[in-house]
């Protein structure tokens, strides 16, 4: 199981609707606020709600978790309650990395060479061959941090 944690920062202007689908933005920060580099900026109501929870504030620490499986079809691990796991899998193809959910639609989640070394490792970016899915389960803890 790989784990990151990252602080997400509310940003309206990375706000866009696209085809229907509304996206909420974010910067992306480490745990010392420096900014991420990382070309995630945005996350569809889905995505707010599977990694931020119900309510997020506008400030957001997260664990996020990646636990690679054989298959599509291998039992999902015991969370605590509240906790919700989310079958997905990951493909690169052209050197980059994307994360899908289980049904084949795409998310925002998108890794690429010039993310930092310790992002491309929580998603085993460097492991993955070219054309190569792998199937893991996904789930986030968040916590709201109080703004001064």
């Amino acid at each position: 199981m790989n784990a990151i944690t990252v602080i997400y920062k509310r940003n309206p202007e990375n706000d866009q609707t696209e085809n229907d689908i509304v996206y909420k933005g974010y910067d992306i920060l480490w745990e010392n606020y420096e900014p991420a580099n990382t070309k995630i900026a945005k996350f569809c109501q889905v995505g707010t709600r599977t990694i931020l929870g119900e309510n997020p504030s506008d400030l957001i620490l997260v664990t996020m978790y990646f636990i690679v499986r054989e298959d599509q079809h291998a039992p999902k691990p015991k969370l605590p309650p509240g906790l919700k796991c989310r079958r997905m899998y990951i493909l690169k193809e052209n050197n980059v990395a994307r994360f899908y959910f289980k049904n084949s639609m795409p998310t925002e989640m998108v890794y690429t060479s010039e993310d930092e070394q310790r992002v491309k490792d929580w998603v085993n970016f460097d492991t993955l061959a070219e054309n190569e899915k792998q199937w893991f389960d996904f789930y986030a803890t968040a916590q709201n941090i109080m703004q001064e």
